[in-house]
C-alpha cells in the first residue's frame, strides 16, 4: 500500500515542480496531481489508525473550519464562491496531516531527499534556461508577458531545496555546498526575488552559528564572499537586477505598501474577527488599490479569524520552544536536521509572501511533525 501511496505523491510533486503539468479534470475541481494527493492521504489513515490520525488532524481541521466559517462573512467576494473553494479543499487537510506521519518513515525520507534534489536541479535549470532564451531580459517583464512562472513560487522552491541540500551535504563536500550556494543565490538574483535571497542567507547563517561552524573564520569568509561576488557580478551585468535591488521610487513604493499593510492589519483583523474566507484576503492600500498582504500569517488570520490565530500561535509557539533544543541537538538525523531548517526557512519566508497551495500544506505538516514527534 505504501508503494502505491508514494507513487501517487510523486505525481503530485511533479505537478508542484512544473505547474504546466496541471490539467483540469471534468466535473471535479481537482487536477490529476491534486487528486493523487487526496488519495495518498485517504489511503494512509488505515495504516496510522483513526485515533492516532485524529490527534493530529484536529489542528488541520480547525484551520479548515475557520476558513469555512469566515467564508460566510466574505465582503468583496461572493460567499458562495469562497465556500465552494473551502469545501473542495477539505481532503487536502487529510493528506497534509498524513505527511506529518510519513516524515518519520525511512522509505519516505529517501523519497523526500530525492524530491529536494529534483526540485533544486529543475528549478535552477528553469531559471537559467528561460533567462538565456529570452535574451537575458528582466524576469519581472517576462512574468508580465506570461513567459515564466511567478518569481515567488520559483524562489520558494529554490530556497527550501537549497537549504535542505546545503545542510544535508555539509559534512560531505565543501565544494558541493559552495556550488549550491553560488547557484542558489545567482538563481534568486536572476528572478529578482529580494526576500528569498535575504531569508535564504539568514537560514544558512543560523545553521552555521548554531552548529558553531563560524568558529572557523574561513567558513564565514567563504559565505560572505560567495554571496557578495554573486550579487556584484550579476547586478553589474544586468540592469534589471541592479534596479530591482536598488532604492528607486518603484521599489520604495513597494516597501511602503508592505509597511502600510502591517499598520493596517490590526484594524482589518479587529473588524473581521471571524475571518472572511480564503478568497477575500486583500486590503486597500493608500492609493485605493486592492492588494495582498504579502504575509502568510496576515493572510491566514484574515481568512480564518480568531480560530486560525489560536491554532497558528499554539503550533508556532510549540515549534519555536522545541526548536531551541532541536537546533543544538546531536540526536537529530541528517534528514530531520535538514528538514528542521527547511521549516525555519519557510517560517521566515511567510513573513514576506503568501501561499494557499502546497507551500502552505508543506509548512503546516512540518509544524505538526516537529511539535508532535519526539526526537530524543
Amino acid at each position: 500500500m505504501d508503494k502505491l501511496r508514494y507513487f501517487l505523491l510523486v505525481i503530485f510533486i511533479l505537478e508542484f515542480i512544473e505547474p504546466s503539468l496541471e490539467l483540469e479534470l471534468p466535473l471535479i475541481p481537482y487536477s490529476p496531481g491534486k487528486l493523487c494527493f487526496i488519495i495518498y492521504g485517504i489511503l494512509g489513515i488505515n495504516k496510522i489508525g483513526l485515533n492516532n490520525f485524529l490527534r493530529r488532524y484536529i489542528y488541520a481541521f480547525l484551520i479548515w473550519l475557520s476558513f469555512l466559517l469566515g467564508s460566510f462573512f466574505s465582503v468583496d467576494i461572493p460567499w458562495v464562491q469562497s465556500l465552494g473553494i473551502v469545501i473542495a479543499s477539505f481532503p487536502y487537510y487529510i493528506s497534509m496531516t498524513m505527511l506529518s506521519f510519513d516524515y518519520s518513515v525511512e522509505k519516505f525520507q529517501t523519497l523526500m531527499i530525492s524530491f529536494f534534489h529534483i526540485i533544486f536541479i529543475y528549478s535552477v535549470c528553469y531559471v537559467f534556461y528561460n533567462f538565456y532564451i529570452n535574451d537575458f531580459n528582466s524576469y519581472s517583464i517576462l512574468h508580465i508577458l506570461g513567459l515564466v512562472d511567478n518569481r515567488h513560487e520559483v524562489g520558494f522552491k529554490i530556497s527550501i531545496a537549497s537549504v535542505f541540500l546545503f545542510i544535508y551535504h555539509y559534512n560531505k563536500s565543501k565544494y558541493l555546498i559552495i556550488s549550491i550556494l553560488i547557484i542558489s543565490i545567482s538563481s534568486m538574483l536572476i528572478i529578482e526575488s529580494r526576500s528569498n535571497i535575504l531569508i535564504y542567507l539568514i537560514s544558512i547563517f543560523i545553521f552555521l552559528f548554531t552548529n558553531k561552524i563560524f568558529s572557523n573564520i574561513y567558513t564565514f569568509l567563504i559565505v560572505v564572499f560567495v554571496s557578495s561576488f554573486s550579487f556584484i557580478q550579476l547586478s553589474s551585468t544586468f540592469d534589471s537586477i541592479e534596479n530591482r535591488f536598488s532604492f528607486q521610487d518603484k521599489q520604495l513604493a513597494s516597501i511602503n505598501d508592505r509597511i502600510y499593510a502591517v499598520e493596517k492589519f490590526p484594524e482589518n483583523f479587529y473588524n473581521n474577527l471571524l475571518g472572511k474566507g480564503p478568497k477575500d484576503i486583500r486590503f486597500t492600500n493608500k492609493s485605493g488599490v486592492k492588494m495582498t498582504y504579502h504575509n502568510q500569517y496576515f493572510t491566514i488570520l484574515t481568512a480564518g479569524g480568531l480560530i486560525s490565530m489560536f491554532v497558528l500561535i499554539r503550533l508556532i509557539y510549540n515549534f519555536l520552544y522545541k526548536s531551541t533544543k532541536l537546533l543544538y541537538s546531536i540526536s537529530l538525523s541528517r534528514f530531520n536536521n535538514s528538514l528542521l531548517y527547511v521549516l525555519l526557512n519557510i517560517l521566515l519566508i511567510f513573513f514576506t509572501v503568501e501561499f494557499l497551495g502546497f507551500q502552505w500544506f508543506l509548512f503546516f505538516s512540518l509544524l505538526i511533525y516537529f511539535t508532535k514527534n519526539s526526537f530524543e
